[in-house]
């Protein structure tokens, strides 16, 4: 009988620790004010702001390139059915 009178203080202790949030937290309004500040930060440093997206721009395109040239690259001959037994001998004079 004891065990059960523990066991239900314990029950009751957690029912108050574990109980569900009864504040819902509104993300729209949230979502909406940062992007806000952020477009009036936009217009308010102009240069620094086309620097930043240029920058990204630039660097986002570069990695492209480099992607598609590797993918070119490891591609050579590939579509050949023995294309593990082929090999390519350069010569550059």
């Amino acid at each position: 009988m004891s065990h059960f009178c523990l066991l239900a203080t314990l029950c009751g202790y957690m029912e108050n620790i574990y109980k569900p949030c009864a504040l819902q937290l509104n993300t729209d309004n949230m979502w909406k004010n940062h992007i806000k500040i952020a477009l009036r930060n936009a217009n308010r440093h102009k240069g620094y702001t086309f620097l930043n997206v240029a920058g990204l721009a630039i660097g986002m395109a570069a990695c492209l390139v480099i992607y598609f040239f590797i993918k070119n690259e490891l591609s050579y001959d590939n579509f050949h059915v023995n294309a593990d037994r082929i090999y390519r001998v350069a010569v550059g004079i």
